[in-house]
C-alpha cells in the first residue's frame, strides 16, 4: 500500500489498483529481459524508492520514479547474483532492503547485493531494528551481521511480528 495504490502480485505479474476509483489502473506482465512475461508474483515489497517483485525466475526491481513500468527496459533483474533464483520474500530495514531466496538471503542496497547466507528462506520479517529470518523449522534474528538461532519450536511457513514485540509463526497445527 501506498497512498492511494495498493500494489498487487499475480500469477502473470503485478497490477497496480487504485483504491479511490476501485480500478485496476495497469497490469506489469512484462518484469524485465530476464523474467519470462506472465511470471507469477510471490512477494512484492514498496521500497521509499522502488517496487521489488520476487518470482520463480529472480527479483524485478523498478523506480517508483519510472513513467512506464509496462516497458521492460525500465525494471531491473537480479537471478545470477542470487542464492537461489526462487525469491520468497523482502523485507525492509532502515534503507537496505533484504531479499529471502530458496537458496539463501541477500542484502540488495540501491543496485549492491551481497550474500549474507546461503541457508534457504522461507520469509523474513522486521521488528525494531532486528530482522527475522524463517528457514526450514527455525528461526534466527540477525543483528550487525551476526545471526542468532531463536529458541522457538520448529515454525513454517510464515512468521508474523506482534506490536508487542512476540514472534508468531504458522505451524502445521496453527499459530505458535
Amino acid at each position: 500500500l501506498q497512498g492511494d495504490t495498493l500494489w498487487v502480485g499475480l500469477d502473470i505479474g503485478v497490477s497496480l489498483y487504485r483504491i479511490s476509483n476501485e480500478e485496476v489502473k495497469e497490469t506489469f506482465r512484462n518484469l524485465g529481459s530476464a523474467i519470462p512475461q506472465d511470471e507469477a508474483v510471490n512477494s512484492i515489497l514498496i521500497s521509499d524508492t522502488h517496487i521489488l517483485a520476487g518470482t520463480d525466475k529472480g527479483a524485478a526491481i523498478a523506480s517508483l520514479t519510472t513513467t512506464n513500468l509496462l516497458d521492460p527496459a525500465n525494471w531491473t533483474n537480479l537471478n545470477s547474483e542470487l542464492p537461489g533464483q526462487s525469491v520468497t520474500s523482502f523485507a525492509q530495514l532502515d534503507e537496505t532492503v533484504f531479499i529471502g531466496t530458496s537458496g539463501g538471503l541477500v542484502q540488495w542496497d540501491d543496485g549492491a547485493v551481497s550474500i549474507i547466507s546461503q541457508t534457504a528462506v522461507l520469509d523474513i520479517s522486521v521488528h525494531g531494528s532486528l530482522l527475522y529470518v524463517l528457514h526450514d523449522g527455525f528461526v534466527r534474528e540477525f543483528s550487525n551481521g551476526n545471526f542468532t538461532t531463536m529458541p522457538d519450536p520448529a515454525i513454517d511457513p510464515a512468521i508474523i511480528m506482534a506490536e508487542e514485540g512476540g514472534i508468531w509463526g504458522g505451524g502445521q497445527s496453527g499459530l505458535i
